[in-house]
């Protein structure tokens, strides 16, 4: 329990914590509850403390915990909703495989369902019970928003959450048990500052998601609307989570993450656009047949590469929100479609940001699941020859996009358990490359979807397969 609340509960206050104490002390913490809680932490945890501890793995001490926890869940061994809906938190940071019932996006449907019984969606129904239970639906609440919205936006499937029906309030500083004033650790006042200003973020990822992707968007949202709203944010920052363009000046984890979420929503904004305005950080140095669409996305994922890169070199990682290798994972794609261009200058400078993002999967491997399958085939496909690129008319410029034609040059040809991971990972979603829709139509993106088609002509990849 120590390692939770060292390090889960500063980025995910999901519990409360003098409730929790008391309970612990006189042993009557609810025993799924404990079992959730410690899966998570496992998946943080450092490694000498699971070897001490007896686990010859990270990967067995989550599984042992995880397994537990969803056998008493599955036998309805707990009725008390709130301990439900902070066991669903816990338990969707075990990735799972598509096929499987229950897998991290199964897990915060779940969370989502349970949280709307309790009321946590709507303000009426939380001014019915006492302050503190109330400050913590509230967080558990825009946890779950937080991990719902996130993880739609990488897999491309709806999101579980409506707030079209929600008006619960956004969380402020007295929703959290610690006060931000002088008498808080530096540790406690940015906590509670980063958990503000990602449910802010998150809500602009929604709405760049809904403008940008929804088949059926009402009134759709221009890029340059979007990147006002990301600007509005930024500028508002409190001056303990404010960056600068200098990586090295991002020495608070909390500071890093924020950062890398902002650049991971421009990427999202500037897709499908050909005419955006550029990125403040950065500059790619005179490239000329590059659009400025493209220029914002390719300057923001050199910052994600970086400053993620500077995480894993100061040993954060373990301390960082999961939020952050989503951000890894968009910024890897547009390096790798730019080492796949035909211009040389664009192909050489793919190649550092990529080898950067490929080294945060590798330290990642044990702690977010998807890492040892986005490992795999980022090495392939970096190694893979270049496709022929199609025949141009004169008045064309080259674009990232026109180079990935065909994702069979990746020689992703074995995308089945022996050939995609290593053994002791049974089933793992990295078997299969989970963007869902998202990116359809779009030349950057649409070619992982296509990967290794079947003899019906279908995708072989079993997530896509709706």
């Amino acid at each position: 329990m120590g390692v939770f609340f060292d390090r889960i509960y500063p980025i995910y206050p999901i519990v409360d914590r003098q409730s929790f104490f008391q309970l612990h002390e006189s042993n009557r913490v609810p025993w799924i509850l404990l079992h959730a809680l410690c899966s998570v932490s496992a998946t943080f945890c450092p490694a000498h403390i699971l070897y001490r501890a007896g686990f010859d793995s990270r990967q067995s001490a989550r599984w042992t915990f995880y397994s537990k926890a969803k056998a008493l869940f599955n036998t309805g061994y707990e009725t008390n909703k709130i301990v439900l809906l902070q066991v669903c938190v816990s338990l969707s940071f075990w990735g799972g495989g598509p096929n499987d019932t229950w897998n991290f996006y199964s897990w915060i449907g779940m969370g989502v369902t349970v949280a709307e019984t309790t009321g946590c969606h709507r303000s009426t129904m939380m001014k019915s019970i006492r302050l503190q239970d109330r400050s913590l639906l509230k967080r558990l609440w825009w946890v779950l928003v937080i991990r719902d919205a996130s993880s739609a936006a990488l897999i491309g499937r709806p999101f579980k959450v409506n707030l079209d029906h929600c008006d619960a309030e956004s969380p402020a500083v007295t929703d959290f048990e610690n006060p931000v004033d002088q008498s808080a650790s530096e540790l406690t006042r940015h906590s509670i500052l980063y958990q503000i200003q990602a449910t802010k973020l998150t809500l602009i990822l929604r709405r760049i998601i809904t403008a940008r992707f929804q088949p059926q968007t009402q009134i759709p949202i221009d890029p340059n609307s979007l990147r006002q709203m990301l600007s509005e944010w930024r500028d508002q920052l409190p001056s303990d989570l404010a960056w600068s363009g200098h990586v090295s000046e991002h020495v608070d984890i909390f500071a890093a993450t924020l950062s890398i979420i902002y650049h991971h929503h421009l990427i999202m904004t500037y897709l499908r656009s050909n005419s955006v305005p550029p990125t403040q950080d950065g500059s790619l140095g005179g490239i000329t047949d590059l659009n400025e669409a493209e220029q914002a996305m390719n300057q923001s994922a050199q910052h994600i590469a970086l400053v993620a890169c500077s995480v894993v070199t100061r040993s954060d990682l373990l301390l960082a929100p999961h939020e952050i290798f989503h951000g890894v994972f968009v910024a890897a794609v547009v390096f790798y479609i730019q080492t796949k261009s035909s211009n040389p200058m664009i192909s050489q400078l793919g190649v550092p940001g990529l080898t950067n993002c490929r080294m945060v999967f590798q330290a990642s491997r044990e702690t977010w699941d998807p890492s040892p399958w986005f490992t795999q085939l980022f090495d392939k496909g970096l190694f893979a020859p270049n496709p022929p690129q199609l025949q141009e008319t004169s008045n064309q410029t080259e674009s990232l996009g026109t180079s990935l034609n065909d994702m069979e040059n990746l020689g992703c040809d074995d995308t089945t358990l022996n050939g995609m991971i290593p053994s002791g990972f049974e089933d793992m979603w990295q078997n299969h490359a989970s963007l869902g829709t998202i990116f359809d139509g779009d030349p950057m993106f649409a070619s992982f979807v296509a990967m290794n088609t079947d003899t019906n002509g279908r995708s072989g990849i079993s997530w896509f397969d709706h």
